[in-house]
C-alpha cells in the first residue's frame, strides 16, 4: 500500500468518524466528555473523548436502546498553546465546531436533511470526567459555563422569535437608541467605520439575546433550571486511590515507634550500608551514640514495604534492560509455575498501582522469589549477592 493511499485512508476515515460522531450527538439524549493533557518537548497535547449511547449498527436498527451501554468516541489529539483551562475549553469549542461543520457539509446531511450546531452538543452535555489537577477541574467548569451560556442564548432567541411584529419593532428600537447614545449620538455613530458598526450591531444582538434569555431563565421553575444546567464533574479515582495508598503508607511508618515495636529492617544503599554495618549488628549497644556520618546515613536510609517493592522492581524489572534479571525472571517464574508469567510490576517508573501490584506479587509467590534469590547467588562465579540483592533476599 503506497504512502499516498495510507494518507488518504487516514484522512477519509477521520472525516467519516467526525460525521458519525455528529450523527450520534444528534440522536443522543445525553453525553459526557473526558479529557487529559500531557507535554512533549514543551508542546502541550490534549486528548479528548465523549461517551454516549449509540445505535446498534449491526442490527440495522438506528434507534438508540435506552438500556444500552454507552460507547466511548475518540475525538482526537490536538496541540494547544499551553496547559491552561482557557485553551482547553477553546480547543473543545473548535473541535465540536469542526465535527458539526464536517457533517453539515456532507452528502449524508443533505440526504437526512439535518444540520447540527455546537448548541446541539451543549444541550445534551451532562458531565465531564478529568483528573484532580486544578487546570482540568477548571476546564470542566468552563465546559459547564459554555453549556449555560448556550442555553441562555437559546432561551433568548426563542423569546425574540416569539414576539409580535410591532412589539419586536418597539423593543429593538429602544435597544437601537441605546446603541446610538453609547456611540455619542447620530454624529458619533455615522463617524464609525462600517466594520465598527457591524461589530457593534453584533454585540448589541448578543446583549439583547442574553438579556431576554436571562429573564426567561429566571422565570423557569427550579426543576427546569436544573434540567438545563445539569452538569456533573467526576474526578479520576486513580489519583484518589494513589493518594490513599501513599497516605496509608506515610501514616503506617511512624506507628512502629509509637507502639514501641522494632519495625522493618533498614534498607540502606551500598554506601550507607558500609557506614552502618556496625550499627546494624545485633550486638551493637542500643544506647551507644552514633557518629555524625552514621546519623546522616541512618536518616537518609528508608525501610518498609514500599522500599522493598522498589528494590525488587530494580532487580526483576529494571528500567535499564542491561541491568537486573529481566527475561531471566520471566523464564524462571514461568518454569516454576508451569504457565506464562508476566514481568514484575514496573516500580522503576511512575505507574499507578505498581507498588501495590508488586506487594501482591511478592506475597503470592514469596517461596518462588526466595528460591530465585538463591539461584542468583549460586549462578555467579563467586557465589554472593550484591547489596540490593541482599536487601531483597
Amino acid at each position: 500500500m503506497s504512502r499516498r493511499t495510507v494518507s488518504r485512508a487516514i484522512e477519509e476515515g477521520g472525516i467519516a468518524a467526525k460525521m458519525q460522531i455528529a450523527y450520534e450527538i444528534g440522536l443522543s439524549k445525553g453525553i459526557t466528555v473526558s479529557g487529559d493533557s500531557t507535554s512533549n518537548r514543551g508542546i502541550n497535547i490534549e486528548s479528548t473523548h465523549l461517551a454516549t449511547r449509540v445505535p446498534n449498527y449491526k442490527s440495522g436498527n438506528l434507534e438508540i436502546d435506552p438500556n444500552s451501554t454507552p460507547r466511548v468516541r475518540f475525538l482526537g489529539v490536538e496541540k494547544t498553546l499551553d496547559h491552561s483551562s482557557a485553551e482547553a475549553v477553546k480547543g473543545w469549542k473548535a473541535r465540536i465546531q469542526e465535527i458539526m461543520a464536517t457533517f453539515n457539509n456532507s452528502p449524508l446531511a443533505a440526504l437526512l436533511q439535518k444540520k447540527y450546531t455546537c448548541r446541539d452538543f451543549t444541550r445534551i452535555l451532562r458531565g465531564a470526567n478529568t483528573d484532580h489537577a486544578s487546570p482540568e477541574k477548571a476546564s470542566a467548569s468552563g465546559l459547564g459555563d459554555w453549556k449555560h451560556d448556550e442555553a441562555i442564548h437559546e432561551l433568548g432567541e426563542n423569546v425574540l422569535a416569539g414576539k409580535e411584529f410591532m412589539d419586536l419593532v418597539l423593543y429593538l428600537s429602544a435597544w437601537n437608541a441605546k446603541k446610538i447614545a453609547e456611540a455619542g449620538g447620530i454624529e458619533g455613530w455615522e463617524a464609525l467605520s462600517d466594520a465598527e458598526k457591524t461589530e457593534r450591531d453584533k454585540n448589541l444582538m448578543d446583549e439583547i439575546v442574553t438579556s431576554l434569555g436571562k429573564e426567561a431563565y429566571d422565570a423557569l421553575s427550579p426543576a427546569d433550571r436544573r434540567d438545563i444546567d445539569l452538569f456533573i464533574w467526576a474526578g479520576c479515582c486513580m489519583h484518589k486511590d494513589l493518594n490513599s495508598f501513599r497516605g496509608g503508607n506515610t501514616e503506617m511508618m511512624p506507628e512502629w515507634g509509637k507502639l514501641g515495636l522494632p519495625g522493618p529492617i533498614l534498607l540502606a544503599n551500598k554506601q550507607n550500608a558500609a557506614i552502618l554495618r556496625n550499627v546494624l549488628d545485633p550486638a551493637f549497644p542500643a544506647n551507644a551514640a552514633l557518629t555524625e556520618d552514621e546519623l546522616r546515613a541512618f536518616e537518609a536510609s528508608t525501610r518498609g514495604g514500599v522500599k522493598t517493592c522498589a528494590l525488587a522492581g530494580a532487580i526483576f524489572n529494571n528500567k535499564d534492560d542491561k541491568k537486573g534479571q529481566a527475561d531471566k525472571h520471566v523464564d524462571f517464574m514461568t518454569r516454576k509455575l508451569g504457565k506464562p508469567h508476566a514481568r514484575f510490576p514496573d516500580t522503576s517508573n511512575t505507574r499507578f498501582g505498581s507498588h501495590g501490584n508488586a506487594a501482591a506479587e511478592l506475597i503470592t509467590y514469596l517461596p518462588e522469589y526466595r528460591e530465585m534469590m538463591d539461584v542468583i547467588r549460586w549462578s555467579k562465579t563467586n557465589p554472593s549477592l550484591t547489596n540490593i540483592e541482599k536487601k531483597s533476599a
